[in-house]
């Protein structure tokens, strides 16, 4: 109760790999409303079920996986006129004191709301990545998150759906009541 009134965020984890799917996160405040998992599209593709999804949806902001083929689906939404907030899970953290990159400090802050009572739509596959993730710390001390290919050593998959709903924690969103289309543009054209 009570997120009503809490920015909506989309989370988008592109797919790199065949066996790896896109997520799209939908979280409003602490409830993860939704999440989407798509296989087998190419870009253009995913990028214009995105474009579906945003003005549907109408966030606040959208924040797009955008190393790898990701960054094709960023370019592509920007095209269409999407606001769209493009995050490198590899760049610097916003506390880098604490965490070693982005990506470990989305899913530190996606664990403090986790902790604090975030609440998860029934599924299995999500909670599972959830907790499959392992951390240690680099020479600096900077809390590290292992890297896709260890996990996959490891057999298992990649963390989709967690990347998905952690890419909603990389930067703080507020809600902005005098630019309410600020993601969406009415004037852009049906896909």
């Amino acid at each position: 109760q009570g997120y009503e009134s809490q920015p909506r965020i989309l989370g988008i984890d592109v797919a790199r790999f065949g066996e790896d799917q896109t997520v799209f996160a939908l979280r409003q405040g602490r409830k993860l409303n939704t999440l989407i998992k798509l296989r087998g599209l190419d870009t253009t593709q995913t990028s214009a079920r995105a474009a579906e999804v945003i003005r549907q949806w109408r966030p606040h902001a959208v924040f797009v996986d955008g190393v790898g083929i990701g960054g094709s689906v960023v370019d592509q939404l920007r095209q269409f006129g999407f606001d769209i907030i493009e995050i490198n899970a590899g760049s610097t953290a916003m506390e880098p004191q604490k965490y070693f990159n982005l990506r470990a400090e989305m899913w530190g802050r996606m664990r403090d709301a986790l902790v604090s009572g975030m609440e998860l739509p029934d599924d299995p596959e999500l909670l599972g990545e959830l907790t499959s993730v392992e951390y240690g710390f680099s020479p600096a001390q900077q809390i590290r998150l292992e890297k896709k290919e260890v996990m996959k050593r490891r057999g298992l998959s990649s963390p989709d759906c967690g990347d998905a709903l952690a890419l909603t924690y990389s930067r703080n969103v507020s809600t902005n009541h005098e630019d309410e289309t600020a993601c969406y543009p009415e004037d852009v054209g049906t896909l």
